[in-house]
């Protein structure tokens, strides 16, 4: 009976809001001068952030909403855009400004032709497990969004105890779209493999994850943006043949997805006896095609 009772105080929906277009992103030198955290919206991002409260509007209704947010400049400006569509009445919370849901730190400055390299070798480690100098990895937003989630569950499954409280249907956080991606990671389990592939979402992109309410689990639905997420695989055919092939929509393959051979097939439109086997392990295909 507890369980039920902390199952219904959860939200209906937990909602990712990445920041509007801002300075850093037309002039990325801006951020050789300029702090990160300091670095505003463009004026086609703060009408991002209006339009994507317009969204959040028709997607909400007149349900309570609480917003959790990174205490960026441009994060908290994308905020007061998408709050303007609602109403008062309806916004249980919008001042936890929570630093472990801010941007990766990719350094104190960022000279442009250091961050290139730095992009490069990136590329060969993977964006989880490279920490740029004077900076973070992947793996350490992950760290800091798990404690993240601990406390807000936690707090959120300590209401069921105060009915009194007006308890908001929508969790709404706005932050950046890596820490997007690796929130999501971190809550669905997705191995590193998974979160490599998918993208990172626009401007103002919304991703929704909505609550079952009877079993308290939530799923990313397309009632927002739907994440886009691709995985390259080598396909090995009957005929000898080898091609390289890239699977859309990965991330909505069931799991285990890359074991999951017959909705692969499927998504690349192969029949299963043309194909004799598939690899994804770049390594392992050259190996294999020799």
């Amino acid at each position: 009976q507890r369980e039920e009772r902390i199952r219904a105080a959860r939200p209906k929906r937990i909602i990712l809001i990445r920041h509007g277009e801002s300075e850093g992103n037309v002039d990325k030198t801006l951020y050789e001068r300029m702090p990160d955290p300091h670095i505003s919206l463009t004026c086609q991002g703060q009408e991002q952030a209006v339009k994507c409260g317009r969204r959040l509007k028709a997607l909400v209704g007149d349900e309570r909403v609480a917003f959790y947010c990174s205490p960026f400049r441009r994060t908290l400006q994308t905020l007061a855009g998408v709050r303007q569509a609602l109403c008062p009445a309806q916004i249980v919370r919008a001042d936890r400004h929570d630093p472990r849901i801010r941007e990766q730190e990719f350094g104190n400055f960022q000279v442009v032709s250091e961050m290139e390299r730095s992009l490069e070798e990136r590329s060969r480690v993977g964006r989880f497990w490279y920490r740029f100098p004077t900076g973070e990895s992947g793996a350490d937003v992950y760290q800091r969004i798990s404690s993240f989630l601990e406390s807000m569950f936690r707090e959120l499954d300590l209401n069921y105890q105060r009915p009194e409280l007006r308890r908001p249907e929508n969790i709404v956080v706005v932050t950046h779209g890596l820490t997007m991606r690796l929130f999501c990671m971190r809550f669905f389990r997705w191995s590193v493999g998974t979160f490599e592939t998918v993208w990172n979402p626009g401007h103002c992109e919304m991703w929704v994850l909505q609550c079952d309410q009877a079993t308290g689990s939530y799923t990313l639905t397309s009632q927002g943006d739907v994440p886009r997420s691709t995985r390259e695989v080598w396909v090995f055919l009957a005929d000898g043949t080898v091609t390289r092939r890239v699977i859309s929509d990965f991330l909505w393959i069931p799991p285990p997805r890359q074991s999951n051979t017959a909705a692969i097939l499927r998504k690349l439109r192969l029949d299963p006896q043309d194909v004799t086997a598939l690899v994804f392990n770049d390594a392992e295909a050259l190996k294999r095609a020799r």
